[in-house]
């Protein structure tokens, strides 16, 4: 456990020197591997609550992380 709970605070550490919040890097991850993902489908398959990934991805497009696009059939 301690050694899990050191490599907790070490990837918090360095994703708040990036400038990211936690949540984020997982979601850039899951958009690596799935480009063009719907915010429904992040947030099943990240496991984060829809509110939010809506809060998540709007600081992310601020800092020109993602780009978010409308798709007609949504």
């Amino acid at each position: 456990m301690l050694g899990f709970h050191r490599s907790n605070r070490e990837i918090a550490r360095c994703i708040k020197w990036e400038g990211l919040m936690p949540g984020q890097p997982k979601i850039l991850e899951y958009l690596w591997f799935h480009d063009s993902a719907s915010q429904k489908n992040i947030s099943r398959k990240c496991i984060i609550d829809k509110s939010t990934v809506t809060s998540l991805l709007k600081r992310m497009e601020k800092l020109d992380l993602i780009r978010k696009e409308t798709r007609p059939e949504d």
